[in-house]
């Protein structure tokens, strides 16, 4: 260990550098004193004091700069160690003016290139972690090396389900294939949860110091997937629709200009049939541009306030004709109270409830009734999928007492052109859109739907829609 010499000033010297500096600086005075002592002018006890002397007053002319010296040896070390430091204070060296301003140099630009190193690197960890993508990053030996949030966010924290992904046989093949022949490449994955994912492999392009062999980003296609089926699913259901009739109306004319071409009794049966396909056509074609016009607003947030009641009214009206065909009994119940007015479009909203009657009185029970009757409710309240609802609703109950539908079924209620099969629902016509739109009306407006059904007990359908406060300033920006 070093020996220190520290007479209680502020830097610590080494003892070895004063004994240095002192017999450089005293060592002509000492050859002096060795030629007094030699030749008889001085005695030894004078020289050794006069040798003391010299040592003290070399000791304090060189202290300062010593210091000053160690003090730049400690900053330039502590700046090679990548930590932070205060220039030193070299009051002693000012006469080399140089030296100053260089070291001043040398603190000003490495405190700016450190600064910019940690803002790139404080960005660059930000961007990745921000990325919608999971991104892992890899070494030779397909060890873990680095995750971007979403990556912890997918495959937990501590990334105890990402061995079980790298080492799944189609990702550990690709892999291995791109570190061998580093060319990137793209495997499709399916993860838990029934989660799927696109699979991104690329080698990275340069050596790393943290050991980076290999990058991969794992983007989830789960929603492209599913929407390609239902499109796909949609396709074929609207061309199985539409073939359906026309194959109808093509053998219907077939007929009449055949076996029933001199028939009067056959050719308006078979023109009655004709006008009935036709006429489901059509309906489909409307339902189908409906569901178009819906969706395409689905973004845009109602601005005109409605009155619930009054829709209701005329939805009531409308339906009487069909009501009374089927000797159904159509009621609606009015409030205790008149409900306040929502922001809502009023042809959509007459559209949601027009279907909800129709299905109602087509499924009830011949001789029953069908009821709709609205309130006010507040909290707490609860959707169909369990989700707990903050604010206060307009509910609208449709009720029935007819077939009723199996619990199985109603998950599946609002998806397109789906239709419960059973021989009591067979012969009821329809396109298997309407639930689909009530679902995106619903949406559109913030509301829920909940069915409650169980069969040969009828069913209940009831609309929640929001009661929205908007500010003036809401208004006027929305206008």
């Amino acid at each position: 260990m070093p020996l220190w010499f520290s007479p209680g000033l502020s830097q610590r010297v080494p003892l070895r550098t004063i004994l240095k500096g002192t017999a450089i600086i005293g060592l002509a005075a000492y050859m002096l004193l060795a030629a007094y002592v030699f030749f008889g002018v001085l005695n030894l006890t004078h020289a050794l004091v006069g040798a003391l002397f010299i040592f003290i007053l070399s000791v304090l002319f060189i202290w300062p700069y010593i210091a000053n010296l160690l003090a730049l040896t400690h900053y330039v070390n502590e700046l090679s160690q990548d930590h932070k430091a205060q220039p030193p204070n070299l009051s002693f060296l000012n006469n080399v003016e140089e030296l100053t301003e260089a070291i001043s140099r040398l603190h000003h630009s490495w405190e700016v290139r450190r600064t910019r190193l940690e803002s790139t690197v404080i960005e660059n960890r930000i961007l990745l972690d921000i990325l919608p993508d999971a991104v892992v990053m890899l070494d030779e030996q397909l060890r873990v090396v680095r995750t971007n949030h979403t990556a912890r966010r997918v495959f937990g924290e501590l990334l105890e389900h990402l061995p079980e992904v790298i080492e799944s046989p189609v990702i550990r093949e690709a892999a291995n294939n791109v570190l061998l022949k580093e060319k990137g490449r793209t495997v499709e994955y399916q993860g838990s949860r029934l989660r799927e994912y696109q699979v991104s492999m690329q080698r990275f392009p340069v050596p790393s110091q943290g050991g980076i062999a290999l990058v991969m980003s794992f983007h989830d296609v789960t929603e492209q997937k599913r929407t390609e089926k239902t499109l796909a699913d949609f396709v074929a259901n609207a061309s199985h629709e539409i073939r359906t009739p026309l194959t109808s109306l093509k053998g219907f004319v077939e007929t009449l200009q055949t076996a029933a071409r001199d028939d009067p009794e056959a050719q308006a049966h078979f023109l009655e049939l004709m006008a009935g396909q036709a006429e489901r056509m059509e309906q489909l074609v409307n339902d189908l541009l409906s569901l178009s016009k819906i969706e395409m607003n689905r973004f845009s947030s109602p601005t005109e306030r409605v009155n619930i009641w009054n829709i209701l009214e005329d939805v009531i009206d409308q339906e009487r004709f069909s009501s009374d065909a089927h000797h159904i009994t159509l009621l609606l119940n009015e409030p205790e109270a008149p409900l306040p007015k929502i922001y809502g479009d009023g042809g959509q909203l007459q559209m949601l409830f027009d279907n909800l009657v129709t299905n109602a009185i087509k499924y009830g029970k011949e001789g029953g009734k069908v009821i709709v009757s609205m309130q006010e409710k507040g909290n707490p309240l609860l959707a169909c999928d369990g989700k707990r609802l903050t604010g206060r609703y307009i509910t609208v109950d449709v009720i029935d007492d007819g077939i009723g539908i199996p619990r199985e079924h109603i998950p599946r209620l609002t998806e397109r052109f789906y239709r419960v099969n059973s021989t009591k629902t067979h012969k009821i016509s329809g396109t298997g859109l309407g639930l689909a739109i009530v679902k995106h009306i619903l949406e559109r407006h913030g509301g829920y739907l909940d069915v409650v059904s169980s069969p040969g007990k009828g069913s209940t359908f009831t609309v929640l829609l929001p009661i929205v406060e908007k500010t003036k300033k809401q208004e006027k920006s929305s206008a």
